[in-house]
């Protein structure tokens, strides 16, 4: 099972091509808050963090897009 690390959660972010969506989403519908480290680690459960952080149908990208992120991100934990 993949470590569910902020470092590799970021590296994911990256090599999935949106990380520059899901900062902007996660920033415009928290309150000007972005996701760190130290939040990430205060987080109860990183593995959902796709189903956590803001309302997908709310972003440019949609609820379809997050959606495939987010299986992505379960399948890669699953490895």
């Amino acid at each position: 099972m993949e470590s569910t690390t902020y470092d590799n959660f970021r590296n994911f972010l990256r090599q999935s091509g949106c990380e520059e969506a899901f900062d902007l989403a996660f920033y415009s519908q928290n309150g000007a808050t972005s996701l760190d480290s130290a939040l990430w680690h205060a987080t109860s459960d990183p593995t959902f963090i796709f189903g956590h952080a803001f309302r997908w149908a709310s972003t440019a990208e949609g609820s379809d897009y997050w959606r495939t992120i987010d299986t992505l991100w379960q399948e890669k934990l699953k490895r």
